[in-house]
């Protein structure tokens, strides 16, 4: 995409962070979006969740297929 002068950052196009959200793996797995955050609050060796700048949850496929 051509960046043209006077383009605001906000007119860019958004781009989905690598991963899947918490909603997405509440989704394929049947666990609520508090049973998951649960499981990384209380077992926190059991699943590396990786975090967005803005602090939001992304799982690996590898991830759900653990759940």
């Amino acid at each position: 995409m051509e960046v043209r002068p006077g383009l605001l950052e906000a007119d860019l196009p958004r781009l989905k962070p690598p991963g899947l959200s918490i909603a997405e793996v509440s989704r394929r797995t049947g666990i609520s979006p508090s049973t998951l955050r649960f499981y990384e609050r209380e077992m926190p060796g059991l699943f590396l969740i990786r975090k967005t700048p803005g602090g939001h949850r992304r799982y690996s496929a590898a991830d759900v297929e653990r759940f």
